[in-house]
């Protein structure tokens, strides 16, 4: 076998794997990790793809921000206060099962039966899903969205810093009570 193929295989297993295993555990914050698992191996799968760009933004954006949020999230959940009796034990994993297989012949079936129709993987030119060929796309196609993006997010952060406070010069009086009382104690 070639490495592409056992790479792939690898990446595919441990992604079932991991996924599984954010399901089935009783603690939300180790379900967490083995999502975070689950997302670097989708990006191992983007890299053997050659869609370096998307294996990078998976890592960046899901990685690093996505499962941070959940964790604070979780964090600030009180699980003590949830009652996990008020369910039947016997009936949420069978109904869970039965939709998850219901909702993947849903979404696998036109998939399966439009396959004839997809293009060849040959017709795509060059580079395609590369940074280079996703940067040319990108900056040279649409200026105006992601210059409008980068205005967006540097606003949001003035505001972030604005909200904390921290840039806040203190009142020329509070300083001087401050010397006042260091002078005063000496």
């Amino acid at each position: 076998m070639e490495l592409s193929t056992i790479g792939m295989v690898f990446f595919s297993t441990f992604a079932v794997f991991s996924a599984l295993l954010v399901v089935t555990r009783k603690n939300p914050v180790y379900g967490a990790l083995w999502l975070m698992g689950f997302f670097f191996s989708l990006s191992g799968l983007y890299v053997f793809l050659n869609a370096s760009f998307l294996a990078a933004v998976q890592i960046f954006v899901y990685v690093g921000a996505v499962i941070v949020l959940y964790l604070f999230a979780i964090m600030m959940v009180n699980f003590d206060k949830l009652k996990r009796e008020d369910r039947p034990r016997f009936v949420s994993p069978f109904v869970g099962g039965a939709l998850s297989i219901a909702l993947f012949l849903f979404l696998a079936t036109p998939i399966y039966l439009g396959r004839e129709n997809l293009p060849p993987l040959s017709s795509l030119e060059p580079g395609f899903g590369s940074t280079l060929w996703m940067a040319k796309e990108l900056y040279l196609s649409y200026p105006f969205p992601i210059e409008l993006a980068s205005v967006l997010l540097i606003v949001a952060l003035v505001g972030a810093f604005a909200l904390t406070g921290r840039f806040i010069r203190k009142k020329p009086k509070v300083l001087e009570k401050q010397r006042e009382k260091v002078e005063a104690s000496t």
